[in-house]
């Protein structure tokens, strides 16, 4: 297998230009622990390579329910885990380096009187190890967190790849560093404790000067890699990255949507977020996600999601305080505000490169699962934004009603803080709705009065927030 030395020089320092080389086949694979968790594919289906016919593609309904997923960025840049905070995330620190006004040279500077001036990206391979990495261990702390799905970084902007990639032979966990396939290890422990599994894939690599048409990501090698992943790993969210300077035709992405809607084996159930190409964001794409931490103002008709970082990194930062890290009730917020606004929460986490997450991190996940398994699940999953819900730009109440035959006829309020009263007898103001029939609070006993369009719940007793109400309605209310 390669040597640091000789990766060097194959890329150049601080990861140049990839030399032309022999590409060796690889074998497909299915990993065996998760081959029995597969789905049959259905009919094979007839959608035309051109947006007015993929975008009438049906959302599959399993992510419109799923509403909370986990993001992992994971890869070389965990080895140095630096970044200056609020100045681009660690997972940027080869850009950072090849381009140090990024960050006024910090990373550079950085990199310099830690490891010495010149020393390549590529050294840092070797101790990428993932060596106390358990993907049960992550499967589990991500079951307990409550999400329905999760999302790993196949291959990040430095392009090394997290499977045995064909397309990268001596640039990939299977073949330096690790020396394992962390992303099947991962999809089989994802999918046996049954959550969806997907993969993130970036269309541009640093090593590949994108202003560049000789150097830059060639469309055949994209393909390749998609087909392989899919093949192998049979994803049912495929989030690509690094579109931002080509339109789709570059990469010619339309014929790829075509085959992983038509004939490839995860044709039935797999999403497709909107990056890809210019002027797609918003506009083309199974869901939404626009910009980084993108948070919908009210709800959307079409699906979207919010990445989210629980850092200001997205990768592991080994120079953030505390302080830079959310709060589980900060996370638990927005997870209700994205739910009522008709989207998913993608929420990040970056290991170290032994493959460990840290406590922060883990802090956060274990309070959210905490705070969905106290009854609040049901108010969580498998539900609608409710039609009839106020449209404002902040909420204290956020609503949302169950999918099926009681959309409408039960509705949660899924109140933040308390609208009056006192601590010890709080009162949630439901402003703007129709009075319901009965409010129940779980154990808590509640009553409640109507005055005109203002429904007002009072407590009997001290709660913690955010809490939910289930409001009951005698006549249905369509969700949207």
């Amino acid at each position: 297998r390669p040597t640091p030395s000789a990766m060097m020089k194959r890329r150049g320092t601080f990861g140049g230009p990839l030399q032309q080389q022999q590409q060796q086949p690889r074998a497909q694979y299915v990993p065996r622990a998760a081959a029995a968790e597969l789905a049959v594919a259905g009919p094979r289906r007839d959608y035309a390579p051109c947006w007015e016919s993929l975008d009438a593609r049906p959302l599959p309904q399993w992510y419109n329910d799923a509403k909370f997923g986990i993001f992992i960025h994971w890869g070389v840049y965990a080895v140095p885990a630096f970044a200056v905070h609020k100045r681009g995330g660690a997972e940027w620190y080869l850009r950072k380096l090849q381009e140090p006004s990024r960050d006024d040279g910090a990373t550079r500077e950085h990199h310099a009187s830690t490891y010495g001036h010149g020393y390549p990206y590529e050294s840092f391979v070797p101790q990428f190890t993932a060596g106390s990495w358990d993907p049960n261990a992550w499967a589990d702390l991500f079951k307990q967190a409550g999400a329905k799905y999760v999302v790993l970084t196949s291959k990040h902007h430095d392009g090394f790849c997290l499977w045995p990639s064909a397309t990268h032979p001596g640039w990939n966990a299977a073949d330096c560093g690790p020396k394992r396939d962390l992303v099947g290890e991962l999809a089989a422990a994802v999918r046996s404790r049954g959550m969806k599994f997907g993969l993130y894939y970036s269309l541009l690599e640093w090593n590949h000067d994108i202003n560049d048409q000789k150097r830059v990501l060639r469309p055949e090698v994209v393909a390749a890699d998609v087909r392989d992943i899919v093949i192998r790993y049979r994803p049912s969210v495929l989030w690509f990255d690094g579109d931002w300077g080509r339109p789709t035709s570059f990469w010619q992405l339309l014929p790829l949507l075509a085959w992983l809607y038509n004939e490839s084996p995860v044709r039935d159930e797999i999403v497709v977020n909107d990056r890809l190409g210019q002027g797609c964001s918003g506009a083309h794409g199974d869901f939404f996600n626009g910009r980084d931490r993108f948070l919908a103002e009210s709800a959307l008709a079409h699906k979207w999601e919010c990445c989210m970082t629980i850092g200001s990194s997205w990768g592991h930062n080994r120079n953030l305080s505390k302080a830079c890290y959310k709060q589980p009730l900060e996370v638990i917020e927005l997870l209700a505000e994205v739910t009522a606004r008709n989207g998913n929460l993608l929420l990040n986490v970056g290991p170290s490169c032994d493959g460990c997450i840290i406590e922060e991190e883990r802090a956060v996940l274990t309070g959210v699962g905490e705070w969905l398994a106290h009854m609040w699940y049901p108010a969580i999953f498998d539900t609608r934004p409710w039609s009839l819900a106020p449209v404002r730009t902040r909420d204290l109440v956020l609503y949302t009603t169950p999918k099926g035959e009681r959309a409408g006829v039960v509705v949660y309020g899924i109140a933040l803080e308390k609208g009056a009263g006192t601590e010890d007898q709080p009162v949630v103001v439901l402003a703007q709705v129709p009075p319901p029939t009965a409010v129940r609070a779980g154990p808590c006993a509640v009553h409640f009065a109507v005055s005109g369009d203002t429904v007002s719940v009072h407590f009997t007793q001290p709660v913690d927030f955010p809490l939910v109400l289930e409001l009951t309605y005698g006549v249905p209310q369509k969700p949207r």
